[in-house]
């Protein structure tokens, strides 16, 4: 972008056996230019890998005509998947600026206008670095992440219960249960008929649900009221069991039910002037009375990081370990990744031990005895 030539065409022409069309000394730099690369990946989780559905992606507004300014170089699209099998890049975004600066000043602004939704990226990740003194600075070397960890990978504000997020997620949970995405009751010959409807119409009373959620052990009991008039807003409460300085209530929320592709429901929410994407789906707020994943086992059993393939077995049921110790080895995204006891123990049972087979995400890959049994086994 600096240069204002095509360098991959100059590659084919030479290649056809024709002349270099410039000099150096013809080529002008104009500017600075950046690149960043967006990636599937949770940073706070030593950039493990993430595969899904890119239920919602939305690069900035400027990649429809790309500009000298901006540009978005992506293989994927909206509804695509980003699978175990292939790199879990999803776009390369280019910013150019008139000096260093600006160029910064204009990446953060695209990273903060980059929109996913169905997994984990590190752009986040990316405008904590770009927007970081130091690097402004230009002071940048090998040793950058390590030595402002701290800054790059901000701790949890808080572990007060996230009424905001709970109550997004509570809400496209039911925006989807409403429209059919979930849980959805069988069709009715009348489709005018209240019976064919599970959005709990009652004549002159304001449609209301509570739904009841635990959060790291904490209840709460969300009370979501569809307003009458227009349809797309609600009214929003929660109460939290045993701690009523959380409880918090929202009034006239918009929320409105987008259909996304492979009719996925992605909920559009705007709480208090921000906006923000809502899936509630993938959180570790769990819905009182709604399935789990049947995966997750008893304190200390040990999961899969990410939907991965085993490669590797390297311990059998009955066999001692130590904290540390390699349990089995598993391929995502390209690389192996070696899975590690969590404590010392003795294993109870190798859950998979295929080689080859693929393993879902949180998926029990090796089970302990519990501390009682390994005592009794001892004496």
């Amino acid at each position: 972008m600096i240069t204002g030539t095509d360098l991959v065409h100059w590659q084919l022409r030479v290649a056809a056996g024709n002349a270099l069309p410039m000099e150096q000394a013809d080529i002008p730099m104009r500017g600075h230019a950046i690149e960043a690369r967006i990636y599937a990946e949770n940073p706070k989780k030593n950039f493990v890998p993430d595969t899904g559905k890119l239920l919602r992606l939305r690069p900035p507004h400027t990649h429809i005509t790309p500009t000298r300014s901006v540009r978005v170089d992506t293989g994927v699209e909206e509804g695509g998947e980003v699978s175990v099998h292939y790199d879990p890049m999803i776009a390369k975004l280019i910013v150019h600026g008139p000096d260093r600066p600006e160029a910064l000043r204009m990446m953060d602004k695209a990273l903060g206008d980059y929109q996913v939704a169905g997994l984990s990226t590190n752009i986040e990740f990316l405008r904590n670095i770009v927007t970081h003194p130091d690097f402004l600075a230009g002071e940048v070397e090998t040793g950058f992440i390590p030595k402002h960890s701290k800054e790059l990978f901000p701790p949890e504000e808080s572990k007060d219960f996230p009424v905001k997020t709970v109550g997004k997620a509570m809400l496209s949970l039911l925006l989807q249960q409403e429209q059919g995405y979930v849980g959805a009751s069988p069709p009715q010959e009348d489709p005018y008929s209240p019976f064919s409807s599970v959005k709990s119409w009652r004549l002159g009373h304001p449609s209301s649900r509570t739904l009841t959620c635990l959060w790291e052990g904490m209840k709460a009991h969300v009370t979501l009221t569809r307003l009458d008039r227009p349809d797309s807003f609600y009214d929003l409460s929660v109460e939290v069991e045993g701690n009523p300085d959380m409880n918090c209530t929202y009034s006239r929320i918009f929320a409105r039910l987008e259909k996304g592709p492979d009719a996925q429901g992605l909920t559009r929410i705007e709480m208090e002037g921000s906006e923000a994407e809502g899936m509630g789906v993938r959180s570790n707020v769990t819905l009182i009375g709604g399935g789990g994943d049947g995966g997750a086992g008893g304190a200390g059993n040990v999961l899969s990081p990410m939907p991965c393939k085993l490669t590797q077995v390297l311990v059998k049921a009955g066999q001692k370990v130590s904290a540390g110790d390699a349990l089995v080895v598993v391929e995502a995204m390209k690389m192996e990744h070696v899975v590690k006891a969590p404590k010392d123990g003795v294993v109870e049972r190798v859950v998979y031990e295929e080689i080859g087979c693929l393993i879902p995400e949180k998926k029990v890959l090796v089970t302990f005895h519990s501390s009682e049994e390994v005592v009794k086994e001892d004496a």
